[in-house]
């Protein structure tokens, strides 16, 4: 029996070896965890509800990857002197879920399920977690990148406390790789010599995740040259020749978030945002037809009448853009955002709403009989200017207003027009 603890002792310091550096780095206390001050520093809520001793209610830590979900589900486990069971949303069902239930009931210590990528549970899986959370039979904390409220259900939310996390900073990711290259557990054993500023070339690369600093730390430092002393010698120059170049992070929080981003820089009259939005959008690999059809909106939803050109300039600039495709497509999208960014704003076309809310409200009024065919109506292009004051719309709303001329660019000259036309206080019915 010795021996065989000795070989499963023995098989076990052997995985962890050739686990990645990431796994082999998690924390194992909370003053060894980098980033997430705002949740765990001293006096805050999460810090005070693991250092309770009692995890009373179920979890969700949502952010973006790399910034530690994993790790402080382990630690909340550690601290709380938890059975760990995991599951991932991906390749589990509710076949899965029942055998930890299973386990959970014959252990004395309480059971601590950590599903990752939750949001992927569908309907039927969520309901089937739901009595074992609600019983307490399980503490579940589950891992997102996507905003909770939208993927998980009302009855699974409200029985768990969301936590959001964040992208760790570069000094964080800093101080991480500096204790993976001394900790036995990292890369001390190899005594890498390390050149001013390659940590934090190696932490502006991994763009806030933790997991893919360790992961670059370690690619970096097994391919360096060796120096006479057989110490691994990593310099920036190394990294930057060696490395590949990392993936955009665009995730589908991205997507809408950086879309919102593009559409109020771009209203806001702000253009060096608006062409980093849209850069962040190219770069993440938006299609053209859709980046087309956001800005062909903000032209008329905020320029609008402001300066009419500048739907003819943008309509100009999307096809020439949806035409030659990437990467080319850049130029022209650029054209227009930088257009609609300078261009005088107004949203006096947003006035279709209160009209059509308007048509709802009275549909049942008949058109004027004047108006409908065969009806006496008279021609305006007979009058000497064209017009002739007399109101088009239903007796009982011939008092509305809906179009107001903005006070910006082309639309002054539209409302001088307006005071115009309408100078005669009393048009004939």
């Amino acid at each position: 029996m010795a021996q065989l603890d000795f070989f499963a002792a023995e098989e076990g310091e052997s995985k962890r070896e050739k686990a990645p550096l990431a796994s082999r780095m998690r924390p194992n206390a909370l003053d060894q965890y980098q980033g997430q001050e705002h949740l765990l520093a001293a006096g805050k809520p999460l810090r005070r509800l693991i250092e309770s001793g009692r995890l009373t209610t179920s979890l969700i830590f949502w952010g973006p990857p790399g910034c530690g979900k994993t790790s402080l589900a382990h630690l909340v486990s550690r601290q709380l002197n938890m059975a760990w069971e995991t599951l991932s949303a991906v390749d589990s069902g509710v076949k899965e879920l029942r055998a930890v239930a299973d386990r959970a009931r014959q252990r004395q210590q309480p059971t601590l399920l950590f599903i990752d990528e939750i949001h992927r549970y569908s309907k039927t899986q969520q309901d089937a977690l739901l009595p074992h959370v609600e019983s307490g039979l399980l503490q579940l904390i589950g891992a997102t990148t996507e905003a909770p409220y939208g993927s998980l259900s009302p009855a699974l939310l409200s029985r768990c406390q969301a936590y959001r996390l964040q992208a760790l900073g570069p000094h964080q990711l800093v101080k991480l790789l500096q204790r993976a290259c001394a900790d036995e557990r990292g890369l001390s054993q190899l005594q890498p010599k390390l050149e001013d500023g390659v940590l934090e070339r190696l932490a502006q690369l991994a763009q806030g995740d933790a997991r893919t600093a360790l992961g670059l730390l370690e690619q970096a430092i097994l391919s360096s040259p060796l120096g006479a002393d057989g110490r691994p010698r990593l310099s920036a120059a190394w990294v930057d020749e060696q490395l590949p170049e990392q993936p955009v992070q665009y995730t589908e929080s991205d997507h809408h978030a950086c879309t919102s981003a593009l559409i109020k820089s771009i209203r806001g009259s702000d253009t060096q945002a608006a062409l980093y939005w849209l850069g962040r959008m190219v770069a993440g690999g938006e299609p053209v037809d859709y980046l087309t059809r956001r800005i062909r909106i903000s032209a008329s939803e905020d320029i609008g009448l402001a300066d009419p050109q500048a739907i003819l300039h943008t309509q100009a600039c999307c096809s020439s853009a949806e035409a030659v495709g990437y990467p080319e497509a850049r130029y022209p999208l650029a054209q227009a955002v930088i257009y609609l960014s300078l261009a005088p704003k107004s949203d006096s076309v947003g006035a279709i709403f209160r009209a059509e809310e308007k048509a709802r409200q009275t549909s049942q009024l008949p058109v004027p009989a004047w108006l409908a065919p065969g009806g006496k109506y008279f021609n305006p292009h007979q009058e000497p200017y064209h017009f002739r004051p007399v109101r088009h719309l239903p007796r009982e709303l011939e008092k509305e207003t809906f179009y107001e001329p903005g006070q910006l660019g082309y639309e002054i000259k539209l409302a001088r027009r307006l005071e115009e036309l309408w100078a005669v206080t009393d048009p004939e019915p």
